[in-house]
């Protein structure tokens, strides 16, 4: 696992846009971009990690989430691991949870094996800094 570096490994990339007003191409306060790794924290380096990173070209960065809001844990197979992860209303600037709400998510695999996986996003798209190409996803009551 590479810390500096998650791209590098196995590693779990969500993009949330809060707001999803998919009208500008440049990420705002309500735009967070976190970072799953399935191994790399604690003394022993054996532990899940995730970390919030800024979104490159943001008009506005949004509000660090507190630790205190993520949660995540993984476990790990011979050959394969799966990550778990909890991020709470607090580690979301804007977030309004109510039926009808709508946000924009994409997710990104890093697969050493495998490759890169996508999800509501294509990978021809600059979606690490544009939110208007991450896919939409209503909450239901």
């Amino acid at each position: 696992v590479n810390r500096t570096n998650p791209a590098a490994g196995d590693a779990l990339e969500i993009f949330i846009d809060t707001r999803a007003a998919q009208t500008g191409r440049r990420a705002t306060q309500f735009c967070y971009h976190f970072r799953a790794l399935p191994t790399g924290g604690g003394p022993e380096r054996t532990r899940a990690i995730i970390r919030q990173t800024p979104i490159r070209r943001a008009l506005r960065r949004s509000p660090v989430a507190p630790e205190s809001a993520m949660r995540i844990s993984s476990t790990q197979g011979v050959e394969s691991y799966a990550i778990e992860l909890a991020l709470s209303g607090d580690a979301l600037h804007g977030l309004e949870l109510r039926a009808g709400t709508r946000i924009a998510v994409a997710i990104v695999v890093h697969d050493l094996e495998h490759g890169r996986q996508y999800w509501g996003v294509a990978r021809d798209f600059p979606y690490e800094r544009d939110p208007s190409t991450w896919g939409l996803v209503e909450l239901d009551g």
